[in-house]
């Protein structure tokens, strides 16, 4: 159910982007067998559940610091001064 629920998802989303139908099928196959989230609160609640915390600063401290330096640039570079 949940490869239906990627697939049904990926190609949803795909076609509104021109996207070929055999990249969305490549794409909807590999997901599940990864096992990565990108959500840091999808990938809590298994830990949780699994009280198996290997690697999961990756999924809260690397968003942190991403977002740090997002907002250290867009200062530095983008934002124009009045």
């Amino acid at each position: 159910m949940r490869l239906f629920t990627v697939l049904v998802a990926i190609l949803t989303l795909g076609s509104l982007q021109n996207a070929s139908a055999q990249e969305e099928i490549r794409i909807g196959a590999v997901y599940p067998l990864t096992g990565a989230a990108m959500n840091p609160a999808r990938a809590f609640g298994p830990a949780l559940a699994a009280r198996h915390w290997m690697n999961q600063g990756v999924y809260w401290v690397g968003p942190l610091i991403g977002g740090v330096i997002a907002g250290w640039l867009y200062n530095s570079f983008l934002l124009k001064e009045s």
